[in-house]
């Protein structure tokens, strides 16, 4: 048999001899990739070569950017809720996540069964804790062709001054979070019945943690809810 004589020595290995065939499936490690900076993200450009996505702000989530170009982070934008038709006495809407800055309301032709000049629509938030029937500081004023009115709440942010039963609320409030769990709200609500009026709120509610929930109800809290739609908009800071 013919012995091949080995001498010792380094040989350098051309570029060309390790082939994608010649790696082994599974076979690179953490530890052989090139270091890149702490929160970037490993994708590829509208040419096909790898890139990397930039780091982004605290409470950023990975967006798409559309097709032929890389994702990035960015601030997540407000979610809309799911539209309800309300036909018990309340309807509750649960936040989709922490950090919420703001609430939009949206009314459209909402109107409760037997609700009376006393027993207004309102809205009321929670916490944790459950949602709060008290400690709400403000004023709703009904503004009429013939007549204006105004009055003061404490039990929920009152959007109608006064109704009836065939009254139909259209129109928004906004719920701003002003710090330290404290929540101002303004409405703008357009309300027909015999007559068309305007109903103006405005008020301020501190809760003793973070709003997780939003209410509509009535001030007496039974009187059924009988057409029109109610949602929301959760905005957030980041």
């Amino acid at each position: 048999m013919a012995l091949t004589k080995v001498t010792s020595g380094v040989r350098t290995i051309a570029a060309s001899e390790i082939t994608t065939a010649a790696i082994a499936d599974d076979a690179v490690t953490l530890a052989k990739l090139a270091h890149g900076t702490d929160g970037n993200l490993i994708t590829y450009d509208a040419s096909g070569a790898p890139a990397a996505v930039a780091t982004g702000t605290a409470g950023h989530v990975l967006t798409s950017a559309g097709v032929g170009a890389p994702p990035v982070f960015a601030a997540i934008g407000p979610i809309e809720g799911s539209q309800l038709t309300p036909t018990t006495a309340s309807v509750d809407f649960t936040a989709p996540r922490t950090g919420i800055t703001g609430v939009t309301v949206m009314f459209d032709n909402l109107s409760a069964d037997g609700a009376t000049a006393t027993d207004v629509v309102m809205v009321q938030i929670g916490d944790a804790g459950g949602v709060e029937t008290t400690g709400y500081e403000g004023w709703v004023a009904r503004i009429g062709a013939t007549a204006s009115a105004y009055s003061e709440f404490s039990t929920g942010y009152e959007i109608s001054q006064s109704q009836t039963d065939t009254t139909e609320l259209v129109g928004t409030i906004t719920l701003s979070h002003v710090g330290s769990n404290t929540w101002s709200e303004a409405g703008n609500i357009s309300s027909s019945a015999s007559t068309h009026n305007m109903q103006l709120s405005a008020g301020v509610k501190s809760l003793s943690a973070e709003l997780t929930t939003v209410r509509i109800t009535t001030l007496n809290g039974t009187i059924l809810f009988d057409a029109g739609t109610v949602n929301v908009i959760w905005h957030f800071s980041s």
